[in-house]
């Protein structure tokens, strides 16, 4: 998966792919979140639960361990890694969800430029995106979207692809 995705859907429609008819505590906002090409570092809506139930918040995609200096935070973890390796291990247990429209993947075809293309579910719904990440409500907050291997579909795009 490469670094950009949309959300331009409201949060109660992620909301409502999900089938849970909880009370959410949502602290995006109500209006359409209108969305088209997001990048890494911006704050994305995300869906998760904590002690007081399930909530939704904008939170910074790309995260890194405090003792990773000198590199840029990683916006996507391997499923293959994830649980196991010692770079995610911190997050691992804060289990989140990505509700997305789709993301944008970059084709290099030959010519002068990549052809980019748009990929999102055929039926015209959210993604649900498997995410980890840090939500403390401080400034080290972020989160990665988990990618598995696009064996099956999207191979001839790219070699990853969310967890959805």
């Amino acid at each position: 998966m490469c670094g950009r995705l949309t959300q331009y859907r409201g949060i109660h429609d992620f909301v409502e792919a999900l089938s849970m008819p909880e009370v959410w505590r949502n602290n995006v906002g109500e209006q359409a979140l209108q969305r088209y090409n997001v990048a890494p570092t911006t704050p994305v809506a995300v869906l998760r639960v904590d002690d007081g139930g399930p909530r939704a918040d904008l939170v910074r995609w790309g995260w890194r361990p405090h003792w990773a200096k000198g590199r840029a935070a990683p916006i996507n973890a391997r499923v293959e890694k994830v649980a196991h390796g010692p770079f995610f291990r911190a997050i691992w247990p804060h289990r989140a969800i990505t509700p997305i429209d789709g993301w944008y993947e970059w084709v290099d075809e030959g010519g002068p430029k990549k052809q980019p293309y748009y990929i999102r579910r055929r039926d015209g719904q959210p993604a649900l995106c498997a995410s980890i990440g840090q939500f403390t409500g401080n400034e080290h907050d972020g989160f990665v979207i988990i990618t598995a291997d696009a064996q099956g579909g999207l191979v001839d795009v790219h070699d990853r692809r969310p967890v959805v």
